[in-house]
């Protein structure tokens, strides 16, 4: 079954008193009480062809049911698709494979994608959301300290078109995944690293080949040295910040000879 893009669904197998899904004019949503059980037809609005940005960790954006909405609303109407979703944020949710599946089935668009801080993540539900969304171009993996350097290296594999890239606190972060990352996905500009303690100079070395590399984090890095810095910042054709901050191995005078070989560099130290 072809889906669509706008339809107005009517069913007395719907998810109790639903009159409408979103507003797309103020951007707030105007679902009624799930409580009232004693409407059994609701009407539910699929207008995929509007949204651009689906912010479900938002509570100003968002109502706070909203999450498990979609997905009952998924299962229950195969037809639902979300097709100018592009932006999506799970920060901090809670969900299960099955669930994760069915919102990639509804929002297959995706190109901007937070899963900060998801305690339920697991090395599986990374893998499945690298395969679906190739075209992702910002991935935010902030606080999964769990993720395997195997997984970060498949995300590298299957998302190449990356330009945005968190793994602060990611702490199985290696030399190895860093390198696929540098070398597989071209179009990087920025990529957060904080207190990814594994890394070595090895990795700078990786990133410093990045064409369109503005933005690096290394805070808490704490095997990295000036040497590997210096090299980077030698090397490196387009960084334009660089946070060396509470790096063990990186004295304070560091930021002023990075500056003597590249003036226009802005240094957090």
């Amino acid at each position: 079954m072809t889906p669509v893009r706008f339809t107005q669904v009517t069913d007395p197998r719907c998810i109790g008193n639903i009159l409408s899904f979103l507003d797309p004019l103020n951007r707030r949503t105007i679902v009624q009480t799930m409580e009232d059980t004693d409407k059994t037809l609701g009407k539910l609005w699929v207008v995929g062809n509007i949204y651009a940005k689906l912010n479900i960790s938002d509570p100003h954006l968002e109502d706070p049911r909203l999450y498990q909405l979609i997905l009952k609303a998924a299962t229950t109407f195969k037809r639902i698709v979300f097709d100018r979703v592009s932006i999506l944020n799970l920060t901090e949710q809670t969900f299960e494979l099955a669930e994760l599946e069915n919102l990639i089935k509804i929002c297959p668009n995706i190109e901007r994608l937070s899963i900060k801080d998801c305690k339920c993540l697991t090395n599986e539900m990374v893998i499945l959301l690298s395969r679906s969304y190739p075209r992702l171009k910002s991935l935010d993996l902030a606080g999964c300290s769990w993720i395997s350097t195997q997984v970060i290296t498949l995300i590298a594999t299957y998302c190449r078109e990356l330009e945005e890239l968190t793994l602060a606190n990611c702490s199985e972060t290696s030399d190895t995944s860093v390198e696929l990352i540098a070398r597989n996905c071209g179009q990087l500009k920025k990529i957060d690293l904080f207190f990814c303690s594994k890394i070595t100079n090895r990795s700078l070395l990786a990133l410093a080949q990045c064409g369109m590399l503005e933005e690096l984090t290394l805070s808490f890095c704490d095997e990295l040295d000036e040497n590997g810095i210096l090299e980077f910042v030698s090397t490196s054709k387009s960084i334009q910040n660089i946070d060396i901050t509470n790096c063990n191995k990186i004295q304070g005078k560091c930021h002023h000879e990075i500056r003597a070989i590249r003036p226009n560099i802005q240094v957090i130290a």
